[in-house]
């Protein structure tokens, strides 16, 4: 893979439901950029996998080796670019994305778990959201705002009151959200 260190959708490849469920609610502020980087990375790959290839087979042959019928690379990148997206959104992959690739099938796996990330994510959001107005609250407060808990503390609360609040809602967050997060891995 591009990085040595391991990526965050890689740790999440790894997490059983449970830690999947931490690992979310741990970034929740930023999983959406978590997605949008590992989305790059694929990218990224696929495009430097496709460019080795191009150039190795034009360096085996000593001449330039026209691939594809369309003359338009950019057309081409663009279509690819296209493919790869509906790909990490559907989790369908057109086998036609990695052709070639040497190291396919875990790219293949990659755009999985990122759909399974987007797929938890959203999940989770609307879980939140169908929570009481307070407790949907103390959550976004929490998770999203990143506020502390004497900052959410209303007058005559403790903070400790608001932690224990904030944790009595996570189990029952986790609680429903497992059921699901199990049947997506």
């Amino acid at each position: 893979m591009i990085n040595k260190k391991l990526s965050f959708y890689k740790v999440y490849k790894k997490a059983n439901s449970e830690e999947r469920f931490d690992l979310l609610m741990s970034k929740l502020d930023v999983f959406e950029n978590e997605i949008t980087k590992a989305q790059n990375q694929i990218k990224f790959e696929i495009k430097s996998e496709r460019d080795r290839l191009r150039e190795h087979s034009t360096e085996e042959l000593g001449l330039k080796v026209k691939t594809s019928s369309l003359g338009d690379r950019t057309a081409s990148e663009a279509i690819n670019n296209v493919m790869i997206q509906e790909a990490i959104k559907s989790g369908i992959i057109d086998k036609s994305i990695v052709m070639g690739i040497p190291n396919a099938s875990e790219i293949e796996e990659d755009i999985r778990i990122v759909r399974v990330m987007i797929m938890d994510h959203d999940l989770l959001i609307d879980m939140i959201n169908c929570l009481s107005e307070t407790d949907s609250e103390l959550i976004r407060k929490h998770f999203l705002e990143k506020q502390f808990y004497k900052e959410m503390a209303r007058k005559g609360e403790s903070s400790e009151t608001v932690r224990k609040k904030i944790k009595r809602i996570c189990n029952k967050l986790k609680e429903e959200t497992l059921i699901y997060f199990e049947m997506n891995m």
